[in-house]
């Protein structure tokens, strides 16, 4: 038996421990404080030595095309720190924390030109190892609240752990579902019953994760991914439509009517944004929110091109054009947590660069996703390839970007360009390997 086993050299068993830390770098996104971002520097210091090895940065093995979309990739996850450091720079100021998030993006870069060589075959690994985040966070949440319900009570009964608030906690349990129900297609002769069986058990406790955060910002997402699941999935099965449909239907209204929190934050929701629309009352959940907005345009009218940081505009909140038309509820949340937008947050804070950097960073992987040649071909005899990651990637966190900041933060940015570095090496790649 043991002469049977392979012998690996120093080289494969350096790749595999890199392949295998990469993997799981979702498992504990949101149960253990410090997991990825520390999972980040060791693979980016990995994948910085191995890539001496390499004659080129990016494979000669690359055509034209190839190659161009291995640069735009680089640009996406760079422009964020690029954008932070002009813009400091013209307004002739220095604040290396406003650095944090975007040179997580940037570590990432290394990452994901060792990949363009050494791909990883994410679609193969990732219903399983999504599904253990899911179970991993389902376990954490339900002990923490249990042990901690005043933190229930704090977020008014939604789900968070101890270091991720239920805006963040919502978008990313629905990243999470979004790629593994992506990672699954219903024609794909790679899903065995067992692979199928363990990404539904997935799929249910991030379920229950989604509806649990309360976060409306990312329930917007799902009809989107829902919709474009089932579009990939049954094509011309108009039987598999209409059971998708209904399945999609009824368990949304099932949770509808049997869970109070979720009802009354769809109808809260619907509610606020009626009152902030036609009638006085403004100060709202999301009123507050589409106040805020407003606030960053008139902010953003003096200082349109190189913004404020992250809080050189707090000052002018004192405006008497602002103070007299805004309640100090909205101006005291801009002036603490900023105006909840991803888009509208990086206007403010880098001004017309800040609005470009946050526009390549999500839209450039989109294009390059809709480039891809794999797109619409089966490769090797597949129906489903790692393209779908990226586009489930892409809609999830676009449309939550509309009310939720998600890059904001150490963690979620880390997280982000790591998916970004797995999911598009391999995309990229797949076109010479074949």
């Amino acid at each position: 038996m043991i002469k049977n086993i392979p012998q690996l050299s120093s080289l494969e068993i350096f790749e595999l421990f890199i392949k295998a830390t990469l993997l799981a770098s979702p498992v504990f996104l949101m149960s253990i404080k410090g997991w990825t971002n520390s999972l980040l520097f060791l693979l980016s210091i990995l994948t910085t030595i191995s890539l001496i090895q390499f004659r080129s940065l990016i494979p000669k093995t690359f055509d034209q095309c190839q190659k161009k979309h291995t640069k735009l990739i680089i640009a996406s996850l760079a422009v964020g720190f690029l954008a932070i450091f002009i813009t400091q720079g013209l307004r002739g100021e220095l604040t290396l924390k406003a650095f944090d998030a975007p040179l997580r993006m940037l570590l990432c870069i290394p990452i994901f030109l060792y990949l363009c060589h050494k791909p990883l075959n994410l679609i193969k690994f990732a219903p399983y190892v999504l599904s253990l985040s899911s179970l991993a966070t389902f376990i954490y949440t339900l002990v923490y609240i249990q042990q901690n319900p005043e933190v229930w009570a704090f977020w008014g009964d939604r789900l968070a752990t101890r270091f991720v608030d239920p805006n963040a906690f919502g978008v990313y349990t629905t990243l999470i579902f979004s790629l593994l129900l992506f990672s699954l297609n219903l024609n794909n002769p790679i899903n065995q019953k067992f692979r199928l069986f363990i990404a539904s058990l997935g799929l249910v406790m991030g379920a229950y994760l989604i509806i649990g955060s309360g976060t409306r910002g990312a329930w917007l997402s799902i009809p989107f991914i829902l919709t474009t699941w089932a579009i990939i999935n049954v094509k011309n099965n108009p039987k598999l439509i209409l059971l998708l449909s209904g399945f999609f239907l009824v368990s949304i209204s099932t949770s509808y009517i049997l869970l109070p929190n979720f009802q009354a934050r769809v109808d809260s929701g619907f509610h606020e944004i009626h009152s902030w629309l036609f009638t006085t009352t403004k100060d709202t959940s999301a009123g507050i929110r589409l106040s805020m907005w407003q606030v960053t345009w008139d902010l953003l009218q003096k200082s349109p091109f190189i913004g404020y940081g992250d809080s050189g505009y707090q000052h002018l909140l004192n405006d008497q054009h602002l103070s007299r038309n805004y309640s100090p509820i909205v101006l005291e949340t801009i002036a603490k947590a900023g105006p909840h937008n991803e888009y509208i947050a990086n206007l403010l804070r880098s001004g017309m660069f800040g609005g470009l950097a946050i526009i390549v960073t999500l839209f450039t992987p989109f294009y390059v996703y809709l480039k891809s040649p794999s797109k619409l071909e089966n490769l090797g005899g597949r129906s489903f390839n790692p393209n779908h990651l990226g586009l489930a990637l892409f809609m999830c966190l676009a449309i939550s970007s509309m009310s939720v900041e998600i890059f904001n933060l150490k963690y979620t940015s880390s997280f982000y360009g790591l998916l970004i570095a797995m999911i598009y090496s391999e995309t990229i790649a797949e076109k010479s390997s074949n």
